[in-house]
């Protein structure tokens, strides 16, 4: 859970770091490794920007920055002195011990390298366009919390970099968006739904024409196999890209209920599936649990990444619970390994499954409306029908932004048994 965390604030300050208008590709990058060095929430002392030499098979530094021996000007680095360098497209971070005597001479002991922004294909082999360098104060650099901030940096300024190139291109694709859009609104389910003695109502608001936000109700097709899975998700990426990782992912789902897999074994797939199909922007926040008719009501459920989902329980005294990350977000690293953890969803309990564009909606000054705000909402409203509880919700979000100038695509999903 720490770790799913961890890797939540990572990706929130890099793309907080990233926001802005940007007129090249160089100029972003130049600008977020600055940023990154000079943020305290990373253990990062100095960063230099890298780009490929197609014709001299190298990468060609064009920017450094922070407490390390200068190089100069125009390095280069020749791809054939790091063998590591051919496998990067598939793993997108390295970190190796530097081998070149020129640039331990300079204090740089561990090559540390995540890739970014296009792929370009050179004698059958693939390269990132650009590479981001790093210079870590731990000493022990080659650790997984600082391969994966590397990985989270890398793919948001990917993200970031195919938006300004993509400005123009977008302005003549708004029709095809628009189409985009009704193809999306038939895909998704009907927002109600009747299980058992669950109430069960969706809401999805993109906040463009099309969004990369997705919930979904997954039936099994054995009539006396009496259960329901229901999954809401959040890829990282924006726009029409995020909409095609969301709906890969629903599809993906769908698929693979046919065979009735554990749902720890239904995610490891998924995993494998998104690290090999989205190179550019891998991860994807989802959390899936599935309802069943026993006597309990036992519901299973996998949080990978994901918001922590409210469980508002009637009848307790401590009648809040998180359903809290079970692991970290879907393709961000291959073969993960994904818990289920378990939850009894007694008469009158609620639970409510939402995306971060509900909770950290802002306001005129930037005041995000928060899971507290949400929790009360909820406890105020607790009589109601799963569908205008979910309908409350959205409209006191966006109520409360109607001022602010942040905007993502916001998602609940209620479920509520009946007394």
């Amino acid at each position: 859970m720490k770790q799913s965390n961890s890797q939540r604030n990572t990706l929130k300050i890099v793309e907080q770091l990233a926001k802005g208008k940007y007129r090249t590709e160089l100029t972003f990058l130049k600008t977020l490794i600055k940023a990154i060095i000079k943020n305290e929430n990373f253990d990062i002392s100095a960063g230099r920007v890298w780009e490929l030499d197609v014709n001299n098979f190298s990468y060609d530094l064009k920017y450094q920055i922070g407490q390390s021996a200068k190089l100069p000007k125009h390095y280069k680095v020749h791809i054939n002195d790091y063998p590591v360098l051919n496998k990067l497209v598939d793993s997108r971070t390295a970190i190796d011990t530097e081998s070149n005597m020129f640039l331990q001479s300079k204090g740089i002991n561990i090559f540390s390298v995540t890739g970014i922004g296009e792929i370009i294909k050179i004698n059958n082999s693939q390269y990132f366009k650009y590479l981001f360098g790093f210079t870590s104060n731990t000493s022990n650099r080659a650790n997984q919390p600082f391969s994966e901030t590397l990985s989270i940096i890398g793919s948001v300024a990917t993200i970031t970099l195919r938006n300004i190139s993509s400005n123009e291109k977008q302005k003549r694709i708004n029709k095809e968006l628009l189409l985009a859009n009704e193809i999306q609104n038939d895909l998704f389910p009907k927002p109600e739904l009747d299980f058992s003695d669950f109430q069960i109502y969706g809401i999805c608001m993109p906040a463009g024409s099309i969004g990369g936000d997705y919930f979904d109700y997954v039936k099994s097709f054995n009539e006396e196999d009496n259960r329901v899975g229901i999954l809401v998700c959040d890829a990282a990426s924006k726009g029409l890209p995020a909409s095609i990782q969301a709906l890969y992912l629903s599809g993906a789902i769908r698929m693979a209920n046919f065979f009735r897999p554990r749902i720890s074994t239904l995610l490891y797939r998924l995993n494998e599936l998104i690290f090999q199909a989205f190179p550019y922007d891998r991860f994807v926040t989802l959390f899936y649990i599935e309802l069943t008719s026993s006597s309990k009501r036992l519901a299973l459920y996998a949080n990978a990444g994901h918001c922590p989902a409210i469980h508002f329980r009637k009848n307790k005294q401590e009648n809040v619970d998180f359903l809290k990350p079970t692991a970290g977000f879907l393709g961000l690293t291959g073969k993960q390994i994904f818990n289920v953890e378990s939850v009894t969803i007694d008469k009158g309990d609620i639970l409510v499954i939402y995306t971060d564009g509900i909770t950290e909606s802002q306001d005129a000054n930037g005041n995000q409306y928060s899971e507290e705000k949400l929790i009360n909402l909820i406890n105020a409203n607790q009589n109601l029908s799963a569908k205008d509880l979910a309908i409350c919700i959205i409209d006191d979000v966006q109520l409360f932004s109607a001022s602010g100038t942040y905007s993502d695509d916001k998602t609940v999903v209620v479920i509520k048994r009946n007394m």
